[in-house]
């Protein structure tokens, strides 16, 4: 497959609520350049690794084994095409961490994204991440990762299609995160998140 040549379709976000704080773009080419962060980019490096040909590697095609030092994380989430529903299958320690405080449960493990999220972030989210399983777009993402209150999580955060369906379509996605935490008072900016949609060209 010649990943330099233009993407084609078109971009699918369509806003999601007033309460939405991000600033949104998509690429006109498949680029992995516009990532900015090494780790990010290594994860990135490391799926189109696993993609052998295909638009994007399957979920059984990623083993831990490669990527040690991304596994405190990383994060692995199961798409249902019929119910338009998320599921957690497995999370790092840093990421469950995070997100326990809303489930107040140790372990992701087949929780429901709309679970761990606050009160009336679900619609934003699931807003954010449908050019991934309408397109198969590469999500990426920098500036406020969490919505917290407490302290500010400034970093970023990339999600990766997967696809274990015969017609290839996205059923799943692999993310990363990484963020440094502010406090308030600090002169951070607490309010910006910029997110870049990442196009796949379509296979030969």
């Amino acid at each position: 497959m010649d990943r330099s040549v233009a993407a084609k379709g078109n971009a699918t976000y369509r806003g999601a609520t007033p309460n939405d704080i991000a600033t949104y773009s998509r690429a006109e080419f498949f680029d992995l350049s516009l990532i900015a962060e090494p780790n990010l980019r290594r994860i990135a490096d490391y799926w189109l690794s696993r993609c052998n040909g295909r638009r994007m590697p399957g979920r059984t095609d990623i083993d831990p084994i490669d990527i040690p030092w991304a596994l405190s994380r990383l994060f692995l989430v199961d798409y249902d095409r019929e119910t338009e529903e998320y599921s957690y299958r497995v999370a790092g320690n840093e990421v469950e961490e995070i997100f326990s405080r809303f489930t107040e449960k140790f372990s992701m493990r087949d929780v429901n994204l709309d679970e761990m999220l606050p009160l009336g972030s679900a619609p934003i989210v699931h807003e954010r991440w449908r050019p991934l399983v309408q397109n198969g777009d590469i999500v990426y993402m920098s500036g406020l990762v969490y919505a917290v209150a407490e302290r500010i999580p400034l970093g970023a955060r990339i999600l990766l299609p997967l696809s274990d369906r015969e017609d290839g379509k996205p059923s799943g996605l692999i993310g990363y995160t990484e963020c440094e935490w502010g406090e308030y008072g600090d002169g951070l900016n607490s309010t910006k998140l910029d997110i870049h949609y990442i196009p796949l060209p379509e296979p030969d």
